[in-house]
């Protein structure tokens, strides 16, 4: 038995270590060989509006495909605001309803009437920026222009949606000088895939974000004396549009500061550079603050449960109380942040099997672990350093969702979704980052990390199927 066991072992060894499977392993190849079949499929089962407010993204992308940029109303023509309240409705949290098959194929009937109208409201999205909308605005210009059933519109706007993502994505795994396979394994966890495949900025914002990430460490690790200066412009242009996805993630910016450390003696230059870049990122995300503020009350994003700045005020008035928040969110919510942040899919209502959230944070460890980078590496102090930056970007999450306590209902926890982490979700991996070990590109470990991916994937898709469709 034992040696029936070892041939086998041995056979499916040299089966994985195939040329062809190992190369379609490689993190570029794999991406693409995941993220399109998969994503695609999770644009059709996920039930329409059944990402996080994907009612609200889908009418500012709509308003914006319309040239209207800002404002709290939307003007829909009532077709389309039909097709919205009538599909999938009362799914969202209610485990034992299902979306109704017919309902949703008389859906593909309804024709697209641009006449009358109605406004509603868009509280939620109109705190965000165009700038992570534009692509659902496309798809749902080419819709109206086209003429299609208000159904067709919303699957046209995400997959516009879709398509944006993988490519900037695609591009970040091309850009990055150490760790592609990091950034393909964040990428295909289960929640970044069902919000890449939704209305929803956060395909944007994950999809900029990440790819700021890879340009800022390929500055940091470029071998030449001296940076270009179409690198700092480029760089310059990711870090205003990552400040206007989502001001907060701005963060990340302080990657340019281990660049700063590492290079300063070569490029002396590299200090006044460095400060206007990450100056303009934070001139225009607080630009945008100031700008929603007026749009948005404060008082009414509390009561909406929306991220504020209200929470940094009450922690500058009130340390003891907010450090006793944080202290009880870490305990009390910890689970509910590691789940979400892997996938707790649907409208925050489609939970996985239980064994797939532990197994994909030691996957993602075991990859920046032995994930080889022979001619990239970390100094110490810049694992410290962006140790450090992942921590600030914890609390400083936390202290924006403070809006019980910054609004009065006191409230002792503050529970950010884990997903709003996904776009620094590297800067939480990269402290691990060692040469000592590692596993070659060519070993066929990585053929089963390939299938361990799909394997999760599979298992995602078969969530939606029940939930939503009961199968």
């Amino acid at each position: 038995m034992n040696k029936t066991l070892l041939y086998l072992l041995q056979r499916t060894w040299s089966y994985l270590a195939n040329p062809r499977l190992v190369t379609l392993a490689q993190p570029e190849r794999l991406f693409l060989a995941l993220a399109l079949p998969f994503g695609i499929i999770f644009i059709f089962l996920s039930a329409p509006f059944q990402a996080p407010d994907e009612h609200t993204h889908f009418f500012r992308a709509y308003a914006i495909s319309s040239g209207h940029f800002t404002g709290t109303q939307v003007t829909l023509p009532e077709s389309v605001f039909d097709f919205a309240k009538t599909v999938s409705k009362d799914l969202p949290g209610n485990d034992q309803n299902k979306q109704s098959k017919k309902a949703l194929v008389r859906e593909f009937s309804r024709p697209f009437i641009e006449k009358p109208q109605v406004e509603t409201p868009i509280l939620n999205s109109a705190i965000i920026s165009p700038l992570p909308y534009l692509p659902q605005a496309l798809g749902v210009l080419i819709g109206r222009l086209a003429h299609l059933n208000p159904i067709f519109i919303f699957y046209l706007g995400r997959i516009v949606n879709f398509l944006a993502w993988i490519g900037i994505t695609f591009l970040t795994i091309r850009t990055t000088p150490i760790h592609p396979r990091l950034f393909v394994a964040l990428a295909l966890m289960p929640m970044t895939l069902h919000q890449a495949a939704s209305n929803s900025p956060d395909a944007a914002t994950i999809a900029i974000s990440f790819l700021f990430i890879a340009f800022a460490l390929r500055i940091l690790m470029d071998q030449r004396p001296n940076i270009n200066w179409s690198d700092w412009v480029k760089i310059g242009l990711l870090t205003i549009a990552l400040a206007l996805c989502k001001s907060v993630y701005i963060l990340a910016a302080g990657l340019l500061v281990a660049v700063l450390f590492r290079r300063f003696r070569q490029q002396r230059a590299i200090l006044p550079i460095t400060l206007v870049v990450i100056g303009l990122g934070l001139a225009c995300g607080l630009a945008w603050v100031q700008y929603s503020a007026q749009i948005v009350s404060v008082e009414t994003m509390n009561t909406l449960k929306t991220p504020t700045t209200g929470g940094i005020e009450f922690i500058l008035k009130h340390p003891q109380a907010a450090a006793s928040i944080f202290w009880n969110s870490s305990i009390t919510s910890l689970g509910y942040q590691t789940r979400t942040f892997i996938g707790v899919l649907g409208w925050i209502d489609t939970v996985l099997p239980n064994w797939v959230y532990p197994f994909y944070y030691v996957l993602l460890l075991c990859i920046v672990v032995f994930e080889p980078h022979p001619q990239a590496y970390f100094y110490v102090r810049e694992r410290l350093w962006i140790g450090l930056l992942a921590v600030m970007a914890g609390l400083v999450m936390m202290s924006i969702f403070l809006y019980p306590a910054a609004s009065g209902s006191g409230a002792s926890t503050a529970i950010p979704q884990g997903r709003y982490y996904i776009p620094l979700g590297p800067l939480f991996f990269l402290p691990f980052s060692q040469r000592k070990w590692f596993i070659s590109n060519e070993s066929p470990v990585w053929v089963i990390v390939a299938v361990v991916h799909g394997l999760i994937l599979v298992v995602s898709i078969r969530a939606m199927l029940w939930r939503y469709y009961a199968i």
